[in-house]
């Protein structure tokens, strides 16, 4: 996948978690010391290239996590890139 098209599909993303956002009213305090959702999708991201997933695969993880990220962002603010990867091994896991 060409970074311009990651780019596009990130964007795509991040708009529908923010729409989703303003509908659930997400505590002010909560957007104020985390990350943003486009923030957590790029380290997402980094974790589907660092494991070199295929396209689809990309687009299917990114797709399901940005379900995820609209239904509740916290379980995902304090992540680091090596729990990005294994949120993947671990989707991927549970899809396989």
């Amino acid at each position: 996948m060409k970074e311009s098209e990651l780019r596009t599909l990130i964007e795509g993303e991040v708009r529908a978690i923010l729409k989703a956002t303003k509908k659930s009213k997400v505590t002010k305090s909560l957007n104020e010391a985390k990350p943003s959702a486009q923030d957590m999708l790029i380290m997402a991201l980094k974790a589907v290239k660092s494991t070199r997933q295929s396209n689809s695969v990309a687009k299917e993880y990114i797709k399901s996590l940005t379900k995820d990220l609209s239904k509740n962002s916290r379980d995902y603010v304090d992540y680091d890139q090596d729990d990005w990867v294994e949120d993947l091994e671990n989707w991927i896991a549970d899809r396989g």
